[in-house]
């Protein structure tokens, strides 16, 4: 299956789901009652919640589809799946990869090494048979520029996987104990 028919499976699959979209595009109860603000995010001190999530997404990119709760967009010419429960205070950002079935044992502990090492806020992860750079976070604690982070380091594990396998230009590396000055 191509990764555009796998995406838009997924995101047909997720319109299923209990309260994935109930009130689409409906303002939430707990909304400011204020004059219309950028709709890049909410007011400081106000939780996100899909509707403030929506407009975030919308501000970051014209090529969006979807509605609260449910998003597919392209980004860096990459394809994301956004998914937000606020029942579950619970948010992903993810893009499809490749298929997992071609990974072998050592292809696989790799994977998990990386996640430590070289994928910081993203990580690799295994779904539905499928390889996907991921970004989870809650929801209600999530700013706009957490999301445009976390979703500019799920586009580098996209665009890295097979090479350098990088979220950032950033390594975490602990030392292993070994004394490296020779004393």
């Amino acid at each position: 299956m191509s990764n555009r028919w796998a995406i838009v499976a997924i995101l047909a699959l997720t319109a299923l789901l209990p309260g994935s979209a109930a009130d689409e595009a409906k303002p939430p109860e707990s909304a400011p009652s204020q004059p219309e603000r950028d709709s890049s995010g909410p007011a400081p001190g106000v939780a996100m919640n899909n509707h403030y999530l929506d407009g975030t997404l919308r501000a970051m990119t014209d090529e969006i589809k979807g509605g609260e709760g449910r998003w597919l967009l392209t980004w860096f010419d990459v394809e994301l799946l956004v998914i937000s429960d606020e029942n579950a205070d619970r948010m992903r950002v993810m893009a499809l990869v490749g298929d997992a079935d071609e990974l072998n044992s050592d292809q696989l502990r790799f994977l998990l090494e990386v996640n430590f090492e070289r994928a910081l806020d993203a990580k690799y992860t295994i779904w539905q048979d499928q390889v996907w750079a991921t970004f989870v976070h809650p929801l209600s604690w999530l700013t706009p520029d957490e999301l445009k982070a976390g979703a500019r380091q799920v586009v580098s594990l996209n665009h890295t996987y097979g090479a350098e396998f990088t979220s950032t230009g950033l390594t975490f590396a602990p030392q292993t104990g070994e004394d490296e000055s020779g004393d």
